[in-house]
């Protein structure tokens, strides 16, 4: 049966009845059939199958209840494309959509946050290379005045980062699950993981200025004296890694934390000490990090990870002094249903900015060439 015959069914069922009751049969989910028979006048015609598929069908859900149309939207969540939100409207499914796992970067938890409530931009003062002197002096002796230590200036720009996905009315109001919900949580997962890998590789060009960009981060300071090299472009040894705490000042040390691929992480799994004890050890109590030479191991996703040439595969020391990441506060969601007739777009916007300010805070260990 055509779907202008089924609609011409339905509007002939429709007579004589009132809108309460066909808005009520729909609101108590009435099975198919039962509702194929409220809407045929009581008596189920040869033609019940095609009238139940209309009833999950277009017709339904825009004629009786929009009284409009809805065509098939490419690159939008709709209900016609069953990978693009079709797949969630009523049916015998599950009660929860199956999620992937994202691992979020964890430098915003470890590095220094500032929030900014005017601007686009924090100057951070930076002690410079020139310390503070001091001397000895005899008790009579001319008390001359010391060097003083010279600062520079760090500018950390905020950069927007946004998403703007949209999904058809229909499905939002169709769909068995909490699709707005979703849509609102993924968005936000989506701009963790975004600004989360510019923390890492950002090149600063419209977005942070990330701790491993080449020309202005780790590598690049002091001519890379705080990247240690491998002996090897594919292995890791104990005493390279021994070598790579030894090699942070102690006033960052005791603040330090190892930084790592997950991938890198395992294959550590197989080095060992001196003793023969593994060199990483993962804790007895859930929740709790994994330990080398005593200090945690934090597993972070945009890392490289393989050990292989060139590859920079951990590094060390203390996120808090090293990083600056700075957020203007006027981030949040518009919930759009004007601009584009028929949609709702979810646009999410933030501000935020990012900077390796004191480089000698870590170390990195990058495998030989």
């Amino acid at each position: 049966m055509e779907m202008k015959d089924i609609a011409s069914e339905v509007v002939k069922g429709l007579e004589g009845q009132t809108s309460e009751i066909v808005e009520k049969a729909i609101e108590k989910k009435l099975s198919k059939s039962e509702v194929a028979k409220m809407l045929m006048s009581g008596e189920v015609k040869s033609e019940v199958v095609d009238v139940e598929k209309a009833y999950n069908g277009e017709f339904i859900k825009t004629y009786i209840r929009e009284g409009k149309e809805i065509t098939k939207a490419v690159g939008n969540m709709n209900e016609t494309t069953n990978s693009a939100g079709g797949y969630t409207l009523p049916k015998n499914m599950a009660s929860s959509i199956v999620e992937l796992a994202k691992q979020d970067s964890p430098i915003l938890q470890y590095a220094t946050v500032e929030t900014i409530s005017t601007g686009n931009s924090l100057d951070v003062v930076v002690e410079g290379s020139t310390g503070f002197s001091s001397g000895w002096i005899a008790e009579g002796g001319d008390r001359i005045a010391t060097q003083e230590g010279d600062f520079t200036l760090v500018n950390i720009p905020a950069h927007e980062v946004y998403a703007n996905p949209s999904t058809t009315r229909a499905v939002l109001m169709d769909s068995a699950y909490d699709l707005e919900g979703y849509v609102v949580k993924k968005v936000s997962e989506s701009l963790s993981l975004t600004t989360g890998t510019a923390f890492v590789k950002g090149d600063g060009s419209g977005k942070p200025l990330g701790i491993l960009d080449a020309t202005a981060g780790l590598p690049a300071y002091n001519s890379g004296s705080q990247i240690k090299t491998t002996a090897s472009a594919t292995a890791i040894t104990y005493k390279e890694i021994v070598d790579l705490v030894y090699t942070l000042k102690t006033r960052y040390a005791s603040n330090g934390k190892f930084f790592m691929n997950r991938a890198v992480k395992g294959y550590l799994q197989g080095l060992t000490d001196t003793t023969g004890q593994p060199l990483l050890r993962e804790s007895a109590i859930v929740g709790e990090p994994a330990t080398i030479l005593g200090y945690p191991v934090v597993e972070i996703e945009d890392m490289d990870n393989s050990v292989a040439s060139t590859k920079t595969t951990i590094l060390f020391g203390d996120m808090a002094s090293a990083y600056r990441v700075v957020l203007r506060n006027d981030m949040g969601m518009i919930r759009d249903d004007v601009t584009k007739k028929g949609f709702v777009q979810f646009y999410t916007y933030m501000r935020v900015g990012g900077k390796l300010v004191n480089p000698e805070a870590l170390v990195a260990l990058k495998q030989k060439a």
